[in-house]
């Protein structure tokens, strides 16, 4: 029995594996385009900060938290620090899998790589690195409040490093779900400031009368790890569509 004993308390006291290693969401072309932006990015918004994300881990059960691990420069794990914040994972079925790291500098490339850890302590083996460097952002000139009344309407930024193209955001405000209902590439002609109309074949009735946001993505010379993404401007659009 004695024996017996001891090696329960053996079995009970070792450790499962590590979990298994993080799938990062990786950049693609079109990303910037879509209404949820995925893969390594800049936030949008006056501060500076760059959001990774990755996929819901197929052990959920077995994961209490994700590590971030940041460097600024690309080679060498004994480069990386584990960032002070983790995502804790609250519950398994609805992981938070997007971390967004603040109070970096324009400029600097940062370098990630994130780690799964389980209720013993164990973290799984590094996730691919994607890295990114924040540039600086467009200031927005018009329309900055106040009510459109006419089409088209003209969107004016100005910007001191001008970058090779801008996407152009318009979203339907709401304040909680702000569905998007214009994008557009605009390609920088290295002018600034920078105007584009838009003709509003976007809006087809007088339900369409109401707040907008809009904002603007510099792309920079990197363009999946480069960019930057300036604050939101709401506009009101008030248009008497009997007399369109």
């Amino acid at each position: 029995i004695f024996l017996l004993n001891i090696s329960c308390t053996l079995q009970e006291s070792k450790n499962p594996d590590p979990p298994a290693r993080v799938q990062i969401v990786l950049k693609e072309a079109g990303f910037d385009t879509l209404e949820y932006e995925q893969g390594i990015d800049a936030v949008d918004g006056d501060s500076n900060r760059i959001q990774i994300m990755w996929r819901s881990h197929p052990e959920r059960s077995k994961v209490t938290r994700f590590n971030v691990y940041r460097s600024e420069y690309p080679g060498g794990i004994a480069n990386y620090k584990k960032l002070s914040r983790s995502v804790e994972v609250s519950n398994p079925y609805s992981q938070d899998t997007v971390f967004i790291d603040q109070v970096l500098y324009i400029e600097k490339p940062y370098y990630y790589y994130v780690k799964a850890e389980d209720k013993y302590g164990q973290e799984s083996s590094p996730s691919d690195t994607v890295w990114y460097r924040l540039t600086e952002k467009a200031e927005l000139l018009s329309p900055k409040g106040g009510i459109i009344t006419e089409l088209p309407i003209d969107f004016e930024w100005q910007i001191l490093e001008i970058p090779h193209e801008y996407i152009l955001r318009i979203e339907r405000f709401y304040g909680q779900y702000n569905p998007l209902v214009y994008v557009e590439i605009v390609y920088s002609d290295y002018i600034s400031p920078r105007k584009v109309s838009v003709a509003g074949d976007w809006l087809k009735s007088s339900s369409d009368n109401g707040n907008y946001r809009w904002r603007v993505d510099c792309i920079g010379s990197e363009a999946f790890n480069s960019g930057s993404e300036s604050a939101w401007e709401i506009f009101e659009i008030d248009i008497d569509w009997g007399k369109k």
